[in-house]
């Protein structure tokens, strides 16, 4: 459920110049005052309110465009020709010419912050205007999201040369304080995407306000030095922005400014403390308190027991597990006793849960569980519509009865009887927000591998590592009863939901349940209950069996980001989509699941449909929930490939590197609750690992993409270059002998001067009068030398070259292919051998592909051959007759 704005009263930006706005009748000038975003749209307002000196040059076109075309499909072409001349001379008006690329652009009135990326636009020339304006009305009037919406365009010239691209950003979800922001930098062409931070520190500096100065950038790593001028810019003006940036070569432009707007939300604490609580004790009728007899078909009373053993707070618990009072139920019938009891039960809210009798894990997970019911009647209903299912399933089942427990947060825990870190997930409200929601995360050392070694007295010597993430959703009981995704207000959305009291104690606990059951589990625990009903803030409330090495989730295939894409699941909708194929394009796509229907909460299917779709596919389901919760779990068992946003650290599966780190990296891995095993080098095999590491921080170097980078993997560069000295036993003053010594005999690397070519003088010039003058003569001079751009060198120093050879001995024939790859190269290159034929009774055709990729100091290679070992059919020419039969091959 997204918060609604106010955009007239809660912007901190508005526009600060004109725009040239194309209309049905004319073509007028929108004076800053008279511009408003229903009119321009988003986009455009947000350009407006830049400098523009930062800008591309770009003017608006009137939402009557898209009106018109959606309602008169017959007048289309007419009304394209009509608008297209109309626009190409008002955009020649603001400077852009028919040779111009541009980009047309929607910029719906509702195109802001929260639907950024679900409109469309189109590229083109400014002289062709027409078929990219028809192209960008086609997407806009075939998304059927789209048909109700009021929809202006933005024209704007594109950048040329785009060298790179990218995002910056402060959103309240991407950092706490606005003045500190995240962005993420594009090569052209490469798609490799680079992170870069900037933090404003105002009383460390004070940046010179450059709103009339062009963003002039003439180096890619010095684009973050850059993008901190708009950045602070934003901070002194109090907003929240996202932009979008392109790079020539020479200048920043800002392409896209989207303020974020302040929105209403949930108070967590305030919604727990207005809450009544009333707990009623029962004299059950038809109804039985639950016992050791059902502790031994039922988990969920036998995880009662297990608790009450241990001297845990619990809620009262009636349960229904006479088959024929089921079956009378399944049939509409409703025993005057357990109306009675339903009637006593519902004057303090009652939640009623089902249970069935196995083993299987899967099956015990995300049992039918009402809403908060408060009435008994409705109560009666949902009782009978659940026994003709449970009849059905042809398992013992049962009902079980509890009053509502208000907790004003929700908790997972993960103890292992002989491990003393409990690792925590918690969020405000119920436990359902946890299985698809940003949360937080806790780790707790217990300090002790015998958890009864810790009493209680030594709890608050526990040391708690807490990492709070940005949460924008959580589910909570409306004063109806009904459960909703709710959005909470700042400054919730950063505030820790656990107190470092609660987690200690948690975590405590948590290890004394793991102990009794002598197995690793998973715990569910509602926090901030009634101290007056349960003697304590938190109580365990279920818990299973949880096998680590089997949950763990999926390694990240990249570096993520706010700015990824992926699409969103948020209602039953958009499940049929997904199965009806209109929402995944190729394999790779991210699927983000976050339901806010009340219905899929809990609706196993729903998972599991959309798993087995995503591991069909090749798609990757991105979590935002917990790994502990039964969502993760129903996912990852369909094979799926699940990434978690915010993964535990010291959590996972056990990582080996065998490689050289900085000194005090075990002690901080082991501050994060790792075990950390480390060896210990001396004399040669430290000298070795040094070099090696000098290598591997070389190519660190090589690909910072920011200037703080930069400065960063150069001190990584020195601080091994002087652990080589010490190690070495020579000194800083004989290297820098060595280093003057060499600038004297040949330079240093100041000029940038490259070397491109050579050329031999044919020895018959030797015998010219005055040799060494001809020779100096033939010498292009300095100023002669060609300048050369980032693009041409790396043209140049990253060509592969490849030769083959083949050799012929009795009875085998060999055949080398070989390629020779800079070993700075970067990017994924693949190379084809050339084809060659052996010849014999059937003839057949050799030929393969090399292809590569470089990560940091470590190359990825694939190769493949191929060999075609049908018999050509020949012609009389001895050409094969079909290209078709020389091009089968098998790998």
């Amino acid at each position: 459920m997204e918060a609604a704005f106010d955009t007239k009263k809660r912007r901190r930006l508005l526009p600060i110049n004109s725009l040239v706005f194309v209309t049905q009748s004319e073509v007028k000038a929108l004076k800053p005052g008279k511009v408003a975003s229903d009119i321009v749209g988003q986009k455009t307002f947000g350009l407006l309110s830049l400098p523009p000196i930062w800008t591309l040059p770009f003017i608006g076109v009137s939402a009557e465009l898209y009106r018109t075309y959606s309602s008169d499909k017959k007048g289309r072409k007419r009304l394209i020709s009509q608008w297209a001349d109309i626009i190409a001379d008002a955009a020649r008006t603001v400077g852009m010419s028919p040779t111009d690329k541009i980009l047309i652009r929607s910029s719906g009135r509702a195109e802001g912050m929260e639907r950024r990326g679900k409109f469309h636009s189109s590229a083109g020339e400014l002289g062709n205007i027409h078929i990219a304006l028809a192209d960008c009305l086609n997407k806009l009037e075939s998304d059927k999201d789209l048909h109700n919406e009021v929809i202006p365009l933005l024209v704007q010239k594109r950048c040329d040369p785009e060298n790179a691209k990218g995002h910056l950003s402060n959103e309240r979800r991407c950092y706490e304080e606005h003045r500190d922001w995240i962005g993420e930098m594009e090569s052209a062409g490469s798609g490799i995407s680079s992170n870069f931070k900037i933090n404003l520190r105002r009383w460390r500096e004070r940046l010179p306000d450059k709103a009339a100065e062009t963003l002039a950038c003439p180096l890619s790593i010095k684009i973050s030095e850059v993008l901190r001028i708009p950045a602070d810019w934003a901070y002194r003006a109090g907003a929240r922005l996202h932009f979008e940036w392109v790079w020539d070569g020479r200048t920043v432009y800002l392409v896209q400014a989207d303020e974020e707007l302040t929105w209403d939300g949930h108070d967590p604490k305030k919604e727990h403390e207005a809450r009544d609580y009333k707990q009623v004790f029962l004299s059950p009728k038809c109804l039985k308190k639950v016992s050791e007899d059902h502790a031994s078909r039922f988990g969920k009373i036998r995880n009662v027991f297990v608790y009450l053993r241990l001297n845990l707070p619990t809620a009262p618990l009636y349960i229904l597990d006479d088959p024929d009072i089921i079956l009378q139920l399944s049939q509409g019938t409703v025993p005057e006793s357990l109306r009675s009891d339903i009637t006593e039960l519902v004057k303090g809210s009652l939640v009623i849960r089902t249970d069935i009798a196995t083993d299987n894990l899967l099956e015990r997970q995300f049992l039918a569980r009402s809403q908060e019911l408060k009435e008994a009647t409705a109560a009666l209903e949902w009782i009978i519509s659940q026994s003709k299912n449970l009849v059905k399933s042809k398992q013992q089942s049962a009902f079980i009865f509890h009053n509502f427990i208000p907790a004003q947060s929700a908790a997972f825990a993960y103890a292992d009887p002989n491990v003393p870190f409990v690792p925590i997930e918690s969020l405000w409200g119920l436990p359902e927000g946890l299985y698809y929601n940003s949360h937080d995360k806790y780790i707790v050392n217990t300090l002790t591998t015998d958890i009864d070694l810790a009493l209680p007295d030594t709890i608050s010597k526990f040391i708690v590592r807490e990492k709070c993430n940005f949460k924008r959703f959580f589910v909570s009981t409306t004063p109806s009863g009904k459960w909703e995704t709710l959005c909470l207000k700042p400054p919730f959305d950063w505030k820790g939901s656990l107190s470092q009291d609660d987690c200690k104690m948690i975590a405590y606990e948590s290890r004394r349940i793991a102990k009794a059951e002598n197995h690793p589990v998973s715990i569910m625990w509602f926090v901030g209950v009634s101290p007056s009903a349960y003697k304590r803030s938190a109580i365990p409330w279920y818990h299973e069996e949880f096998d680590i090495t089997k949950s763990r989730p999926s390694l990240a295939t990249k570096t993520k980001t706010p700015f990824d894409k992926s699409y969103l699941i948020q209602s039953a909708k958009d499940v049929e989509e997904l199965k009806n194929g209109m929402r995944l394009g190729k394999p790779g796509d991210r699927i983000r699941v976050r339901p806010t229907e009340e219905a899929l909460l809990r609706d196993k299917n729903t998972l599991k449909i959309i798993g087995e779709l995503a591991k069909a596919q090749g798609a990757i389901i991105v979590l935002e929930g917990a790994v502990l919760s039964h969502a993760y779990y129903q996912l990852a068992q369909t094979g799926a490939i699940v990434e978690v946003v915010h993964p535990f650290i010291g959590f996972e599966e056990r990582h080996a590197f065998n490689k050289l780190v900085r000194d005090r990296v075990p002690e901080i891995i082991q501050e994060r609750g790792e075990i950390v095993t480390i060896a210990l080098l001396e004399s040669e095999a430290l000298v070795r690992a040094l070099r090696e590491k000098l290598v591997e921080e070389a190519y660190e170097l090589l690909d910072a993409k920011d200037l703080q980078s930069v400065k960063a993997e150069l001190a990584d560069v020195k601080e091994v270059i002087d652990a080589l000295i010490n190690k070495l036993n020579i000194t800083v003053d004989e290297v820098k002998k060595e280093q003057v010594q060499k600038r004297e005999e040949r330079g240093g690397f100041l000029k940038g001067i490259v070397l491109v070519e050579t050329e031999n003088v044919p020895p018959t010039s030797k015998s010219l009068p005055n040799f060494e003058s001809h020779l100096s003569g033939l010498q292009p001079a300095a100023s002669d030398a060609k300048l050369m751009g980032e693009a041409e060198f790396r043209g140049r120093t990253e060509i592969i070259e490849r030769r083959t050879d083949r050799r012929i001995a009795p009875g085998q024939i060999e055949i080398k292919a070989n390629v020779l790859v800079p070993v700075t190269r970067s990017t994924i290159w693949s190379v084809e051998t050339a084809e060659e034929r052996i010849e014999g009774a059937n003839g057949k055709v050799v030929s393969g592909r090399i292809k590569g990729q470089r990560a940091g100091n470590q190359w990825n290679y694939e190769v493949s051959v191929w060999i075609d070992d049908t018999q050509l059919e020949l012609t009389l020419d001895g050409k094969p007759k079909s290209e078709a039969a020389r091009r089968s091959r098998r790998k």
